[in-house]
């Protein structure tokens, strides 16, 4: 069972700077320490390239096409001057978490939930800047000659104001994978939200059929990693963790750029049991498409 406690504390730990040219690592303060946490989990098969880490709890050669990847990237945004992590209050913490908020989450999920044995994490560099992380991944996982598909964790704005634990966005899939994404989301208990990933998927069938209006955004979402797993062929969509801008003018984020507000060293605001509410949601979703890696 996820133990809210080391959830948090994982959330503190991995909110530290790690680096990368667009080739390879060059800080791996956050990777080391994901890696010593893991070091007495069921993820004992690790493979460090350039731009991603990966770990598995079968040899990588017995992974299949029923494999799911978990996609975490854990570069932090250049021109970010401050990293921190305040989980002292009682209903929301703040900190720098894009991304080790969903970092810590899969990292609990791998210490502390049975997951599939068919499930690969991986952690990536360069998504804030060209997906190369992601694009070595797809390299990898052809190398395997399997056919996966993939998760991407991330944060984002959309759902916060709904209260939402999460939400889906960036579904570069088939509309079977799709309408399993979809049943899964509205047979849960938790708020949900989603987010198209260009303006025709609004008018997509299951989507108008199946979720409800008032869940559905009206705008498309921010592009992440997904874009470059479905160009390459990886049926993927994202499961994001909604969060709130503390400088969403952008005062202090790299250039004083609004759009880069999201990266302010003022940070972002999580709901505390919204975070609890993704991390339990996101170990269902992983078992429910991947029954039969178990």
């Amino acid at each position: 069972m996820i133990d809210n406690a080391s959830l948090f504390n994982n959330l503190d730990h991995l909110t530290v700077k790690n680096k990368d040219n667009g080739k390879c690592f060059t800080k791996t303060k956050r990777l080391d320490r994901i890696e010593e946490l893991l070091m007495n989990s069921s993820f004992t098969f690790m493979k460090k390239a350039g731009l991603f880490y990966a770990f598995s709890q079968i040899p990588f050669n017995d992974l299949n096409d029923d494999t799911l990847i978990i996609s975490s990237h854990v570069d932090f945004r250049k021109g970010t001057k401050k990293c921190f992590s305040d989980t002292t209050g009682k209903k929301k913490v703040i900190g720098t978490y894009d991304n080790s908020a969903t970092n810590a989450a899969i990292v609990e999920l791998m210490l502390h939930e049975e997951l599939p044995k068919n499930t690969l994490v991986v952690f990536t560099g360069d998504e804030e800047v060209n997906a190369r992380g992601a694009a070595a991944v797809v390299n990898f996982v052809w190398e395997l000659g399997i056919n996966a598909s993939c998760i991407v964790l991330d944060v984002t704005e959309e759902g916060y104001k709904a209260k939402a634990a999460f939400s889906i966005e960036n579904a570069y899939c088939d509309d079977a994978l799709l309408r399993k994404v979809i049943d899964w989301m509205v047979k849960q208990d938790e708020k949900y939200f989603f987010v198209p990933a260009e303006e025709k998927q609004k008018k997509n069938e299951l989507v108008v059929q199946m979720l409800p209006k008032e869940y559905v955004s009206d705008t498309v979402a921010e592009t992440d990693e997904s874009e470059e797993y479905g160009n390459k062929g990886i049926k993927c969509f994202s499961f994001c963790l909604p969060t709130k801008l503390m400088d969403p003018d952008g005062r202090f984020a790299p250039d004083n750029d609004p759009e880069e507000a999201m990266h302010s060293c003022k940070g972002l605001k999580i709901r505390r049991k919204s975070f609890v509410g993704y991390t339990k949601a996101l170990a269902g979703l992983i078992n429910y498409l991947n029954v039969r890696g178990r």
